[in-house]
């Protein structure tokens, strides 16, 4: 016995000293409850990730003819009208583009709410705006601006070759495209 003993002290002083400095914790658990609890806990850190990654989607992008895609995610869990609050924020967020953008004003062309509850998700809106210039019309990005007036002013060229349109309607429509194209 003394020495199955001393044994059994020769093999746990060296784990003790050799051993790695971490601890385990063991839980003894059903087959069917370890398998629902690592389950739950990867469909949590999965969730996680999923709303860290809403929420670097979160921006606004520029998609051409004045038009701007805006993505916010959110809406605080507590909130019991998410879609009212993000649309409040969308408001100032869009409010301070056209402001940035020397707008006059914009209209939503999409809106897409996605409420998502499960696993506790962020509210995601997705809209589509337009911004307007003094006249109603989209206001464009100056280059984009300048290529459009361009294609117009050749358009107008090819019509007046054509016969279309005569030198003084060319005239006319000119003198505006002219102004874009040259800055003035």
């Amino acid at each position: 016995m003394k020495k199955l003993i001393y044994l059994f002290l020769a093999l746990l002083i060296p784990l003790t000293f050799f051993g790695q400095n971490t601890s385990t914790s063991i839980s003894i658990t059903s087959e069917e409850e370890s398998v629902s609890n690592s389950v739950l806990k990867s469909m949590g850190s999965k969730a996680i990730d999923r709303n860290q990654e809403m929420r670097d989607r979160q921006a606004i992008y520029y998609l051409g003819n004045g038009v701007y895609e805006v993505i916010r995610v959110g809406g605080g869990s507590g909130r019991k009208n998410k879609e009212e609050y993000m649309m409040e924020d969308l408001n100032t967020v869009v409010n301070q583009l056209v402001i940035q953008k020397g707008a006059k004003s914009f209209k939503i062309i999409f809106k897409d709410f996605n409420k998502m509850i499960i696993m506790q998700q962020p509210a995601l809106l997705n809209v589509k705006v337009q911004l307007l210039d003094n006249d109603g019309n989209p206001k464009l990005d100056k280059n984009e601006a300048k290529d459009n007036a361009k294609k117009q002013l050749l358009e107008l060229k090819e019509f007046l070759d054509l016969g279309i349109i005569t030198q003084d309607e060319f005239d006319k429509k000119a003198g505006s495209l002219k102004k874009i194209l040259l800055g003035n």
